[in-house]
């Protein structure tokens, strides 16, 4: 899973700072990622999938 974070910089006014990181979705790493989250300030997320499916027969 990739997780990208976008918050006002705190060095220059009106920028924002872009960090992008790679995560597992095992526990530990969903873990790692919500602290780093938390830490940044992140109050709001959002998903989006975009991936392809494939439905079973009889599933």
């Amino acid at each position: 899973m990739v997780c990208c974070v976008r918050v006002p910089s705190d060095k220059k006014a009106g920028r924002r700072l872009q960090e992008v990181q790679t995560y597992t979705t095992m526990t530990r790493s969903l873990l790692s990622m919500s602290d780093r989250l938390r830490c940044l300030g992140v109050t709001r997320v959002v998903m989006e999938a975009t991936s392809g499916y494939v439905r079973r027969e009889g599933a």
